[in-house]
This record gives structure tokens, sequence and C-alpha cells, in this order.
């Protein structure tokens, strides 16, 4: 009796620790647990942090309960992450260190504006629901927006699409 139980707790442990979202930037999880970065009551307006059980970790259904997320200055190199914030309409960031984003999980996604980071690569390739889209003063080459249909708005000025 004393091995199932051990066993029972052992698979309860393991199943606990699925459900907590694998932030690999430290900066990026600092502003998910401390800052004031997401929009909670619907006025565009960051009011909240993501870790609303304050337990020093994001889990998957504190991940999937945010709509609007904001990130300027917080220093962060990736937001992988990103994927398990399932019903994600509207991320902004600006003042980071970011070079590559992938949005191929955020399929909710509306709106992305990112200012002055270091952006060479953007996958919004299966956002169909993408309606804005604000990439200025990075550093892009390319950008695929084929499978955006719904794209009304399309900002890329200060990135390096030109060539002499």
């Amino acid at each position: 009796m004393k091995i199932y139980y051990t066993l029972l707790l052992l698979l309860v442990a393991s199943f606990s620790q699925a459900q907590i979202v694998n932030i690999p930037d430290a900066n990026f999880k600092f502003a998910l647990l401390n800052g004031i970065v997401s929009d909670t009551d619907g006025d565009d307006n960051a009011d909240s942090t993501v870790d609303t059980n304050n337990d020093g970790e994001i889990q998957v259904s504190e991940a999937e309960a945010v709509t609007n997320l904001r990130l300027w200055d917080y220093n962060i190199d990736s937001i992988e992450g990103i994927e398990s914030f399932i019903n994600i309409e509207i991320f902004r960031t600006s003042d980071n260190n970011l070079s590559s984003v992938d949005f191929s999980e955020n399929l909710n996604l509306e709106f992305y504006s990112s200012h002055r980071e270091n952006l060479m690569n953007v996958n919004v390739s299966q956002n169909i629901n993408l309606i804005s889209l604000n990439l200025i003063e990075n550093n892009l080459t390319n950008l695929d927006v084929t499978n955006n249909s719904n794209l009304l708005y399309l900002d890329i000025t200060g990135n390096f699409f030109f060539k002499y």
C-alpha cells in the first residue's frame, strides 16, 4: 500500500509540474511575474501581473487567461513560452533585445506591435486573425504576410527592406 501512495504522489507531482509554462529568459519571466504587463479589465491598459496566484511561476491557466500583454523595456532576449498564451489577441513589445518571434501557436493574435527591438525574424504566417502589424525600427530584411488575409494595417518603417 505504501508503494501505491508513493506512486500516486509522484504522479500528482509530475502532473502539477506539467502545468507550469517553461520561460527560459529570466527577464521575460521577471516581467510576467512582477511587471504590470497584462490588461485584465479590457481598457487596453496594463493593470496586473500574469502571475495572478503569486506563486512565482506562470501556470498554463494563467497564460491562457491573458488576452493583452505589454512588455516595454524589460531587456528581454527571447519570448520562448509565448506559445502557451493561446488566447492572446494584443501583444506589444518595445525597447527589448528580441531578434526573433514566433506566433505560430497564437492563433487569436489580432494586433502585434514591436518598436525598437532587434527583430530579424517574425513568424506570423499562421495568424489569419492578424489585423494590425507594427514593426517599427527593427532589423527586418523580409516579412511574409501572404497568409494574413485580414491584415488591414502594416507599418514596417525603419527596417532594412530596401538595399542600395
